[in-house]
């Protein structure tokens, strides 16, 4: 080792530099203390002179509001003292129509009167505004003799010397609804002699002039008399000036005590240079006194320490060469003497484990190895390079059947194609950025491939895999595979979500049939099966549009149907029977694959059918033929039997035939339901379905009649009519509506189905319409609006274009229209934009 980098040298040099840094300290608090001393009379000294300015600025501020208060107090005195003293000698001139004299008065008060920056008398007549003389610092003789209001300008509009002038005003239609005297303080921005726009605070001094009192001026203006308005606007120039000239003087008795400031300043800083002169060189001198004492005493303790320590050197030296045989000894009981004493045990300590270090790698190596052959999943590590590395654990040979994963290839390894494993090399380079490896977890999901199929015995077993990194000085080195079969796990997985299923569409069977009337039900299952039948026989080869029309309209109430009824199974089977429908209107020649489309639809449809019918079967009797009659009713008849009170049999049967009638909120439990489903989306605020005439009395098969069309209406009201929440809250609406209402009357029994929604548009019908080319460009010409609305009746068409889960596909207003003519029936639609929609539904009673 060099003398100059030994201890002895570094304790020297640390003495004397601890020295040096004892007097650097000791200047540094010197200066300190004379700068801080000077300091401390300077700002005493500063804070002095702020003090004084601050009182200047006091004194000069006061000053600034009494001169603003005098001249305020003078002009605003002198507003209201022109209105009074000018308004009656212009009244007289005004009702006299005197138009040159008003010109005449208004210019000379303006030219003798420097103050008044604007002076205009305009007179508002039948809701229009002229201007019979207006003066300000641009116009100093005024507009011309024609000069009108313009509001929506807000400007005077005005001809002079041939040209238009337009002279900006805004404050015209606010003067001219006040009934009485103003004067106010305001800001006003004018043109000065330069052309640039000048602002100054002005008062604003108004007054009406017209025959009557105040109270009647807006009658008068409605009657279209005549009123006329004087205004002044008088400038505060001149206080700006004298409040100018007070902030000129403030700022030359500031600037003359600043001056004062640093030239004391000046001396009291070249006093405190003087004195911390003086102080350093006295400082010096005692440093370089010390400094000599220190580098003696240094040298001494210096050899003491290093001497021992060039000694432990020269051992660890000869130990870094293999040798650990030469015994370190180190006297002494200081510091230097325990470290050579610890170094003596260390020798020893790595003599022992070099001498046993074989032993106990091969014993790791082996623990290593069984803890690998016992864990139960499949374990190999890839590197970067996607190569394999042999080390594996026992179970990986049993999930990918091979021993030797030294020369294996990961796409055998995965049963996975050389593509796949692009996409796999991608991701590992993805993850192997440090930022994504610190983000392992949200990043490991994006791996292309996490399981893989193989085939043992003809049983096919699924492997899932999961990967580890394996991370060297904060970089991914290695990735760990971790695989399981996890096949038994899958088979008891989807066994537990079928039996889930199964049972939600038991209980959903259950409450769908005990929730309903049976009446409604077996309506219904009378639906459900014509619609199975008429798909079941449908010949695709030969099928015709009008029959995929038909069958689709029967598959949509099914599916509207099933909904209200709370039977979402049906609903779910029967959409996949109404898409295959909607696309089968597109294709010209049907294959092999839309035959077993449609007969899986179908099975789907029966199976559903066959368990709703096998659950009935338990729930209720087949031979359950029972009729629900009133009590009341029956006893009526009865009495009326008894005291004679019946003419006829010809009354008794039509007495006996009304016991079969039934209030007509029975039968609207099912079309409330679909409207509390409808809540339950959450799309929009909608009360509870409205039944007017609840206790009207109505036949059940009449009701039959009914039913499909109010399914339709009523999900088309829901999800058409009605507005959205935004819409309705930005119109000012109520929450939306739907009502039912029954009315027997003239041999008709009249159904109908109204809301308060946005009503049905004409014109958007009609463009529909024409875009569907249902009419031509020449019918649309031609139709009124009624004409239009009946539009919706056509087969196919919707006004909206995406496929909702509510109203379906559009077929509703046709299915309504055909299901009520089909019994003799009509139906009549009468709707107002912004309002809602009213459709009435009428059957004759036979």
């Amino acid at each position: 080792m060099q003398q100059r980098g030994s201890i002895k040298n570094k304790l020297i040099a640390a003495n004397l530099m601890t020295v040096v840094i004892a007097f650097i300290i000791v200047g540094v608090i010197v200066v300190l203390n004379l700068n801080g001393l000077s300091s401390t009379f300077l700002t005493m000294s500063d804070e002095r002179s702020k003090e004084v300015s601050m009182d200047m600025k006091q004194s000069s501020e006061d000053n600034m509001k009494k001169i603003q208060k005098f001249f305020e107090d003078s002009l605003l005195n002198k507003g209201k003292n022109l209105l009074d003293r000018d308004s009656l000698v212009i009244k007289p001139m005004f009702m006299d129509n005197a138009f040159s004299s008003v010109r005449n008065l208004t210019g000379n008060i303006y030219e003798l009167d420097n103050e008044i920056l604007s002076l205009d008398f305009f007179v508002i007549e039948t809701g229009e505004i002229k201007s019979w003389h207006l003066l300000n610092r641009s116009y100093p003789k005024g507009l011309g003799l024609k000069t009108i209001y313009d509001l929506d300008k807000k400007a005077w509009i005005s001809e002079m010397d041939g040209k238009n002038v337009e002279v900006q005003d805004p404050l015209v239609a606010e003067i001219a609804k006040s009934p009485k005297k103003e004067v106010r303080l305001i800001d006003y921005t004018f043109k000065d002699k330069t052309g640039a726009d000048k602002t100054v605070k002005a008062y604003l001094c108004t007054v009406p002039i017209f025959d009557g009192e105040p109270d009647e001026l807006g009658e008068i203006l409605e009657e279209g008399e005549p009123v006329g308005v004087l205004r002044y606007i008088l400038t505060l120039e001149q206080m700006q000036i004298a409040i100018d000239e007070e902030k000129k003087l403030l700022a030359e008795k500031i600037e003359k005590q600043q001056k004062s400031n640093a030239i004391a300043a000046s001396a009291t800083k070249e006093a405190g240079q003087k004195s911390l002169t003086k102080s350093l060189t006295n400082l010096a001198i005692g440093a370089v006194v010390v400094l000599v004492l220190s580098f003696f005493l240094a040298m001494m303790v210096g050899k003491k320490v290093s001497d021992p320590i060039l000694h432990l050197k020269d051992s660890a030296q000869i130990i870094s060469q293999g040798d650990y045989s030469k015994e370190v000894v180190v006297e002494g009981t200081d510091e230097i003497g325990i470290l050579g004493h610890t170094f003596e045990n260390m020798r020893k300590q790595v003599k022992e484990f070099t001498e046993n270090l074989q032993g106990m790698v091969d014993e790791k190596t082996k623990e290593i190895s069984d803890i690998l052959n016992s864990i139960e999943q499949g374990i190999f590590t890839v590197n970067k390079d996607l190569s394999v590395n042999p080390q594996h654990s026992s179970k990986a040979e049993d999930i990918y059947e091979i021993s030797d994963f030294e020369t294996a290839k990961l796409n055998t390894l995965l049963h996975t194609s050389e593509d796949r494993i692009e996409e796999f090399n991608q991701w590992l380079q993805l993850v192997s950025q440090p930022r994504k490896l610190k983000r392992w977890n949200k990043y490991e999901e994006l791996c292309p491939i996490h399981e893989f199929t193989k085939n043992v015995e003809g049983d096919e077993r699924i492997i899932e895999i999961n990967y580890r990194p394996i991370i060297e000085g904060e970089e991914l080195a290695k990735l760990m595979v971790l695989s399981r079969d996890v096949t038994e796990e899958r088979k008891i997985k989807a066994a537990l979500e079928k039996t889930k299923r199964d049972q939600q569409l038991t209980l959903e069977r259950v409450i769908g049939l005990i929730n309903n009337d049976k009446a409604s039900l077996t309506t219904f299952f009378e639906g459900f099966e014509k619609a199975i039948e008429g798909l079941s026989e449908v010949d695709l080869s030969a099928v015709s549009k009008d029959q995929i029309d038909e069958l689709f309209r029967q598959v949509h109430t099914v599916k509207g149907n099933a909904g209200s009824f709370g039977f979402q199974e049906v609903t779910r089977v029967a959409g996949i029977a109404e898409d295959f429908l909607e696309n089968a209107k597109s294709i010209d020649e049907f294959n092999h694959e839309h035959k077993e489309e449609l007969e899986n639809a179908v099975e789907l449809m029966t199976q559903e059918l066959d368990g709703i019918n096998s659950m009935k079967a338990k729930l209720f009797s087949d031979k359950d033929d029972n009729m629900t009659v009133s009590r009341g009713q029956f006893q009526e008849l009865l009495k009326s039997i008894q005291k004679g009170m019946v003419k006829d049999i010809d009354e008794i049967y039509a007495r006996l035939v009304k016991l079969d009638f039934n209030p007509f909120d029975s039968f609207c439990r099912k079309y409330s339901n679909i409207v509390k489903n409808y809540q339950t989306l959450g799309e929009k605020q909608v009360a509870d379905l409205k039944i007017k005439n609840p206790e009207t009395l109505i036949h059940r098969d009449i009701m039959k009649k009914f039913d499909m069309a109010i399914v339709h209406l009523v999900r088309n009201s829901l999800d058409h009519g009605l507005e959205s929440d935004e819409e309705r809250q930005a119109a000012g609406k109520e929450t939306g509506c739907v009502s039912l209402e029954l009315t027997t009357k003239n041999g008709h029994t009249k159904l109908i189905v109204e809301d308060n929604g946005k009503g049905i548009d004409p014109a958007i019908i009609a463009e529909k319409a024409l875009e569907k080319k249902i009419i031509s460009q020449e019918e649309f010409e031609k139709l009124d609006d009624q004409e239009k609305i009946h539009l919706i009746f056509h087969a196919g068409f919707s006004s909206k274009n995406e496929v909702t889960e509510l109203s379906g596909r559009g077929v509703g207003m046709d299915a309504v229209k055909s299901s009520i003519e089909e019994f003799g029936g009509t139906v009549e639609v009468d709707s107002v934009v912004g309002r809602g929609t009213k459709i009435t539904l009428s059957l004759p009673n036979n």
